[in-house]
């Protein structure tokens, strides 16, 4: 026979040997999308998380085996985990940015100074408003285009 605290004693065990088997749903903990952010086009991608008590993980609808997982990008994604068990599921996100391709340059206002040559050519002098340009070339009758800044001065034969 138990005394009373022995008793109590008992059944404190007994209730926290049983709460360590009662099933808890899945926890997804420090998701991350690595690299937060890539260059026009995308790229590799590498998901990870801290998952305990799953006993199947989906990526954006698929199942994945384990993570890290990595996963090409060519668009900016907002990434789903999934963690499931018998208890229950829990989701997670994280997202990628993936640069969208930058304007084409623009020319406006070009101009040809003077506008006719005498017989055999001579100098002109090109010039134009240009946004968005890195670099400038200039291909002359077809001929290999050549760096210029302008306005530049180039002669036509």
């Amino acid at each position: 026979m138990l005394t009373k605290s022995e008793g109590d004693a008992l059944k404190a065990a007994l209730a926290a040997d049983v709460d360590q088997f009662i099933l808890q749903p899945p926890t997804i903990a420090n998701m991350t999308a690595t690299p937060a952010s890539l260059p026009y086009g995308g790229g590799p991608v590498t998901v990870n998380a801290t998952v305990t008590g799953a006993t199947s993980l989906t990526l954006d609808g698929v199942v994945i085996a384990s993570l890290p997982t990595t996963v090409a990008v060519t668009a900016s994604h907002a990434f789903q985990l999934v963690a499931t068990n018998t208890a229950g599921s829990t989701s997670a996100q994280a997202s990628v940015t993936v640069a969208v391709l930058p304007p084409l340059p623009t020319i406006t206002n070009m101009t040809v100074t003077p506008a006719t040559l005498p017989v055999g050519g001579g100098p002109v002098v090109v010039d134009a408003q240009v946004t968005g340009a890195d670099t400038l070339t200039l291909s002359i009758d077809g001929g290999p285009p050549a760096p210029v800044t302008l306005p530049a001065t180039v002669t036509l034969t």
